[in-house]
């Protein structure tokens, strides 16, 4: 199976899964629905900013570069929030 495949079918899979379980792991953190709201669309405008670089790493080093560097960005959250 190609890449392109694959990012399709992980994007899925993490709207599917991840995104429905954040909402309750964050509402069991204590964070009130606004704060949510606030912390979601914070993480839509970064998406929208960070698109630009990405396309220039995409155009100028490699496009799978550039695929797999956003996969990467949850793992360091994750270690920042424990």
């Amino acid at each position: 199976m190609d890449y392109i495949k694959r990012f399709y079918i992980s994007g899925f899979l993490r709207i599917a899964f991840y995104l429905g379980f954040f909402l309750v792991y964050l509402q069991d953190m204590g964070l009130s629905k606004a704060q949510i709201g606030f912390l979601m669309g914070l993480s839509l405008i970064l998406v929208a900013l960070l698109e630009v670089p990405t396309g220039v790493v995409a155009d100028e080093v490699s496009k799978k570069l550039s695929v797999l560097s956003p996969r990467l960005y949850p793992f360091s959250t994750r270690w920042f929030c424990t």
